[in-house]
């Protein structure tokens, strides 16, 4: 059985690739976004899959998988089978991917990828024409009921993860402003429609958590000195405002 470590269990921009890439399908446009379908889907049967659905494996946050593959005698038996380079400036330092159904999934900034874990080979990339006002720092998406979940600025994003094409009924188009509709929900007197929450500090750094259609989220970071901060609950379907907490 192995244990995963802590925070620092990312990866850097060169994921350890043998396999060839398919040959690139033509990119396609819908609205503000680029679709670039590379490969199929691995075919993964059902016996002995493990999946990581999110930053710290599931809602426990125990990042623990009862795998034994790896363990003392065998450790020393490892070797490379693949890399990946990601295009320079995109950042997955702070990373850790996601694996389902024999899929990777990660992202950084507007740029979501899914590769092919066991070969490396690119499955599909969407890149998102969004205008940021702030920097996040990328911890890995949410993957639940067949979404993927990325944060982008204060943003959520759902996008199908066998497709890689934005969910329609999320939000609009598949993109929320998530931490804007909050304040607003929370604070309508305050808060126009068009009002920046990063003026104040609000910043999405970690992926959302999933629990019967519903997704959880924190928006803020310490440095920002925000009194309480925000948790928010939304629809996984829609991305309706549940509830604001602060």
């Amino acid at each position: 059985m192995n244990r995963l470590s802590g925070a620092g269990a990312g990866f850097s921009t060169l994921i350890p690739l043998t396999a060839v890439l398919a040959l690139i399908a033509p990119a396609t446009s819908t609205g503000q976004t680029q679709l670039t379908r590379q490969s199929a889907p691995p075919d993964i049967t059902a016996g002995g899959r493990t999946n990581f659905t999110s930053h710290n494996i599931d809602l426990h946050n125990r990042r623990y998988a009862e795998l034994d593959q790896i363990n003392t005698r065998s450790v020393g038996e490892l070797a490379e089978q693949w890399s990946y380079r990601f295009p320079a400036g995109l950042d997955v330092s702070q990373q850790t991917p996601l694996v389902v159904d024999g899929v990777m999934h990660v992202h950084s900034g507007a740029t979501m990828y899914a590769i092919d874990a066991a070969s490396g080979a690119e499955i599909w990339t969407l890149e998102l024409q969004m205008e940021l006002s702030g920097q996040n720092r990328f911890r890995g998406p949410l993957y639940a009921e067949g979404t993927i979940y990325a944060y982008v600025g204060n943003s959520l994003v759902a996008v199908d993860a066998v497709s890689g094409e934005l969910i329609p009924t999320f939000g609009d188009a598949g993109v929320l402003p998530v931490v804007g509709l909050a304040l607003q929900s929370k604070y309508p007197d305050l808060y126009p429609p068009d009002f920046d929450p990063f003026s104040l500090g609000y910043r999405i750094n970690a992926s959302p958590a999933y629990h019967d259609g519903t997704l959880y989220l924190g928006a803020a970071i310490s440095e920002s000195h925000i009194p309480g901060g925000l948790v928010i609950a939304t629809d996984a379907e829609t991305g309706a405002i549940k509830w604001v907490f602060n």
